[in-house]
């Protein structure tokens, strides 16, 4: 009897705990809906939602588990399934990827037997003759520095926020923000980043429609291309429209909007390394990158991706997002995983990640050709 009794009451036990453990995480719903402004439209999809927040809870929880030096957590896109928020926030660009592949898979390509060689293709130039990649002779004529973090000096404007009504626009925002900078740079006219002026995002959208795909997808040859030919104009003058960008005429007029102009810019298939921190110190670099759910999740610290990871973002089988690197540096303070690390712009909102930057391993060079999540592959930097 006793026996009995004493299985019911650890039954109750179990129950009370496991009740409590849901209340628990009904409150943090209820705080995330609160935070973010989550509304949904029916209690099926509010059920259906709490359902999958929990499960992004659990896996963000399992990994942290782990300690392996950068920390996952909730944030805007944690009721979204990784199939869901891939549709909204990346573009399975294969068009935009088309160079690399191919030149990659020539016959006459010339692939490095290790991260420190460069990589070089003689067809590249003539398949795109209107684009200058793989200029090794101009990278050996610029300066090199041994770390740099723009947003300290003043050069890189605010984190954006890309809408999920325009799934594939990470390409032109990574164009703009890499525009801004250079503009701040070169003028030098501010040193905070509050007044340094931003290029419209939308015009990018809207009048380089043709290569280019504006919500669906982008390459970003074609936008500097662009603003070669054409200028930009400041983004209040051509703002943002929050519904549906990237689908409306070109309203675009260079006689009286044109505020900025480059001259030329500069296209590497991949770059190695040391390449990559040339151009970084001279100012920030467009970078493609390969997300998955791993960057979905991410909060802080520094994500590697080669041995003893469970990233995987550099699995992934193509180029799916663009971002903006704006520095590298190390952090001794790691006592596990990379200590060495990319400072990655990103266009999610200053509440995601370490407001609204990454950082990615620079270390992954040596066991990863392409860098963390791939970074290092098709790298491109305007010029005045």
């Amino acid at each position: 009897m006793r026996l009995l009794v004493f299985a019911a009451a650890a039954v109750s036990l179990c129950q009370a705990s496991q009740k409590f453990l849901e209340s628990d995480l009904q409150q943090q719903f209820i705080s995330f809906l609160a935070k973010y402004g989550k509304v949904y439209t029916s209690k099926s999809d509010h059920a259906t939602r709490f359902s999958i927040f929990k499960q992004n809870l659990e896996y963000i929880s399992k990994h942290n588990e782990k300690a392996l030096g950068y920390s996952l957590g909730v944030n805007r896109y944690s009721d979204l399934t990784t199939d869901e928020f891939m549709s909204l926030y990346s573009a399975n660009t294969a068009e935009s990827n088309l160079f690399l592949k191919s030149s990659i898979n020539s016959p006459t390509a010339r692939l490095p037997n290790n991260p420190h060689q460069r990589y070089e293709d003689p067809t590249i130039q003539t398949s795109h003759k209107d684009y200058d990649y793989n200029d090794y002779t101009y990278i050996d004529g610029l300066r090199s520095c041994k770390a740099i973090d723009w947003r300290l000096n003043g050069k890189v404007t605010p984190i954006k926020t890309q809408s999920p009504l325009c799934v594939g626009s990470s390409w032109a925002f990574s164009v703009a923000a890499t525009l801004e900078s250079l503009n701040a740079i070169q003028s030098d006219a501010t040193s905070h980043f509050d007044a340094i002026p931003s290029f419209s995002v939308q015009q990018i959208l809207d009048c380089d429609f043709g290569p280019n795909m504006g919500c669906v997808g982008g390459r970003r040859e074609h936008a500097f291309k662009y603003v070669q030919d054409n200028g930009i104009a400041f983004e209040g003058n051509y703002p943002l429209v929050s519904d549906d960008y990237g689908k409306l005429d070109c309203k675009y007029d260079a006689t009286t909007e044109n505020a900025f102009q480059i001259t030329s810019f500069k296209a590497y298939e991949r770059v190695t390394t040391t390449d990559l921190e040339t151009l970084v110190c001279q100012g920030p670099v467009s970078i493609s990158l390969r997300i998955n759910d791993c960057i979905k999740n991410y909060h802080s610290g520094i994500i590697f991706d080669g041995p003893g990871s469970d990233c995987g973002c550099s699995d992934i089988p193509s180029t799916n997002h663009a971002a903006v690197i704006v520095g590298f540096g190390s952090d001794r303070t790691v006592r596990s995983g990379c200590r060495q690390f990319w400072v990655v712009k990103n266009s999610w909102g200053a509440d995601w990640g370490e407001e609204g930057y990454l950082r990615l391993c620079k270390e992954d060079g040596m066991s990863l050709s392409l860098g963390t999540c791939n970074l290092k592959s098709e790298v491109m930097i305007p010029i005045i």
